[in-house]
């Protein structure tokens, strides 16, 4: 029995791994008003683009960018938990809650 509970513990760990390297891969990006965020699936931010006529005001481009990072952070969380549900499912289809 605790043979089988390492067992499915490590298969746990190889799937949660894989789902990483996968969401590492996984790209979304969102725009608004001049400004788009490319974020990966891990919530690390891979490119950001400033519309130049942007830079002009000061106090918009601060407000917006929180906005755009806000909204792509939000984005990659969905992300992550359904592949990290997915990975869970799979290893223990019968765990409550997923």
């Amino acid at each position: 029995m605790l043979g089988d509970m390492m067992e499915k513990l490590r298969k746990m760990q190889e799937q949660v791994e894989t789902t990483k390297l996968k969401l590492s891969n996984q790209e979304i990006s969102t725009e608004k008003e001049g400004i788009k965020i490319r974020i990966n699936g891990l919530r690390e931010i891979q490119e950001i683009e400033i519309a130049p006529t942007l830079f002009e005001d000061h106090e918009m481009l601060q407000e917006l960018l929180i906005t755009a990072v806000n909204r792509s952070i939000k984005e990659a969380d969905a992300l992550y938990d359904r592949e990290m549900a997915g990975a869970a499912q799979s290893i223990m289809p019968n765990l409550p809650g997923m």
